[in-house]
């Protein structure tokens, strides 16, 4: 854990660096300014800015050793406490889709930047860079959402799938950890992160971690394996609450709008009727088939109802979505 905390310690400090060359770069384009690019102009500008960088990176560097604790304090008291069979289920119920964070990654380091230069020209967030994060929110969600519900829908499928019936005690704690991936679309820091007001950051993970180590412990003991799973998702939630107060200050409203909330919804249960649909239908025809071979069939009889309604319902939205995708990419 020593080596990771060093080496994730070394990468923040070269992405503060690299903040500083591309706000260097972007500044000098934004002027105008014919220049030749050497290391004197180059180190003179995180000379003459190095504070900033400092005050913008420590907060980050200071919570690396709480989210890693936070990350895998379910697992220690566990471990510590329970046997090596409840681990081994505990641990298997706490798997993570691979590629859904990936999604806030790729719409953090899309949208951080442009916030930052919006944010150094005007001085505040403007009406036009709240719509631009609120649109990529509404397109991340064609997938967040969808995948949090039918994964809901068919987690039994999934787990036993996967593992056979031997970890079927998995499936209620993969079930309360998926409550998560909605949390993805909770991008509030990306407004903190842009106008480098990262304080607010580090104290939610201090949150998170109080919140969670609090409940984890409690409803350990009253709910079994599947209590701390449901304290790192409300843990979770808290944090991105506070994280939510916090933005508002900076943005002067609440992040999200009447019609991102509606769109929410509506997305939801269009998912929801999708996958139930797809669920009965193999219920009464393909209930003899393996668990993960009517995982795989719901899967893609769910995707097909989704891209349906979709066509007739957000056909603007998917072309935007395929335009954002390819910025992501870009990135």
């Amino acid at each position: 854990k020593l080596e990771f905390i060093i080496l994730a310690v070394v990468t923040q400090s070269v992405i503060g660096a690299a903040i500083a060359v591309s706000y260097f770069l972007r500044s000098k384009a934004k002027q105008k300014d014919s220049f030749k690019l050497s290391l004197r102009k180059l180190f003179c500008f995180i000379q003459q800015n190095w504070r900033e960088q400092l005050r913008y990176s420590i907060y980050f560097v200071a919570r690396l050793p709480m989210a890693l604790l936070s990350k895998d304090f379910a697992k220690l008291i566990i471990m510590g406490y329970l046997s090596a069979n409840s681990f081994a289920v505990y641990t298997i119920g706490a798997v993570v889709i691979p590629f859904l964070p990936t999604l806030r990654t790729a719409l953090v380091n899309t949208l951080v930047p442009e916030i930052a230069d919006k944010y150094h020209e005007t001085g505040g967030i403007s009406k036009e860079t709240l719509h631009v994060w609120r649109r990529a929110i509404q397109l991340t969600a064609l997938i967040i959402i969808p995948a949090f519900v039918f994964l809901e829908i068919f987690s039994y499928e999934f787990i036993v799938g996967l593992y056979t019936t031997k970890y079927i005690d998995s499936v209620p704690i993969f079930q309360a950890f998926l409550f998560l991936i909605p949390s993805y679309l909770l991008t509030f820091d990306i407004f903190l992160q842009g106008t480098g007001n990262t304080k607010p950051i580090f104290v939610s993970s201090i949150i998170f971690l109080i919140v969670n180590v609090i409940l984890s412990l409690f409803l350990l003991k009253f709910l079994g394996l599947v209590g701390p799973a449901i304290g790192t998702v409300i843990a979770n939630f808290v944090s991105a609450a506070y994280l939510w107060s916090e933005s508002r200050k900076v943005i002067g409203e609440a992040p999200f709008g009447a019609a991102v909330r509606k769109h929410f919804l509506q997305i939801f249960v269009e998912s929801l009727i999708a996958a139930i649909v797809t669920k009965s239908i193999l219920f009464i025809t393909c209930a003899n088939l393996s668990y993960l071979m009517q995982f795989f069939i719901g899967l893609a009889a769910s995707s097909c109802i989704v891209l349906i309604i979709w066509y007739f319902s957000y056909r603007e939205t998917l072309r935007d979505f395929w335009k954002l995708a390819r910025a992501m990419l870009k990135r």
